[in-house]
């Protein structure tokens, strides 16, 4: 990774991480250390007129979109790179992309949206540069059937309280059920990420989510 995060424990503490070590945004600090208080309260802010402000270089904005978001896009990558420490570099990253290329973003009501697929992507592509062990499989030996009677909703339920078994699925499988179950992305969406036929990435799932279930049951 190109960038070296701090190191911090489950008691994530994003906003001291990134503007400590992001070198991109070290002007902002100062500011941010002298000028701590927002103009105006966050939650009385909507994310397209901070981001506004962001296209116009104000630190402050900077600070208030990063705290908002922080947190749930951190949890983000660390389902899919699978550890902390890789996480915490591709959290800022991606913060990294996103500060730098506001003026891409036509839409500043889709900047939640526009941000999370950042981050996929980078920790996708992340994973599968790293992981020797990413392999795509044959499609036509699942025995995953379009029609086979399933519960969803009770599995996503399950998975939300069994993330430990998650993690210790093989990467295709953990970033597919992820993006899935978390992330609420279709099959077909999944599928031109982590560019794979939409098959594959069925079976990644389909595989994942027996092997989760078989070892909640032994």
């Amino acid at each position: 990774m190109k960038v070296t995060a701090t190191r911090v424990s489950l008691q994530f503490c994003p906003k001291k991480i990134f503007f400590k070590n992001c070198n991109v945004f070290g002007q902002l600090v100062t500011l941010i250390q002298t000028n701590p208080k927002s103009t105006r309260p966050l939650e009385q802010t909507t994310d397209k007129e901070v981001i506004e402000q962001c296209k116009k270089g104000d630190t402050d904005s900077f600070r208030k979109i990063y705290g908002r978001y922080a947190k749930a896009m951190y949890h983000t990558c660390l389902r899919i790179a699978g550890n902390e420490t890789d996480a915490e570099d591709l959290l800022q990253e991606g913060f990294v992309e996103a500060f730098t290329s506001l003026e891409r973003l036509k839409d500043s009501n889709a900047f939640a949206g526009w941000l999370k697929r950042i981050m996929i992507n980078r920790s996708v592509n992340y994973v599968k540069r790293q992981r020797k062990s990413w392999q795509e499989i044959d499609s036509s030996t699942t025995q995953y059937h379009e029609d086979e009677p399933f519960d969803e909703e009770g599995f996503s339920k399950q998975i939300q309280a069994i993330h430990i078994q998650l993690a210790r699925l093989p990467d295709p499988q953990r970033i597919t059920i992820s993006l899935h179950v978390y992330e609420a992305m279709g099959f077909e969406e999944i599928a031109s990420v982590l560019r794979v036929p939409s098959a594959t990435v069925r079976s990644h799932y389909a595989r994942g989510r027996k092997r989760i279930l078989n070892n909640i049951k032994s």
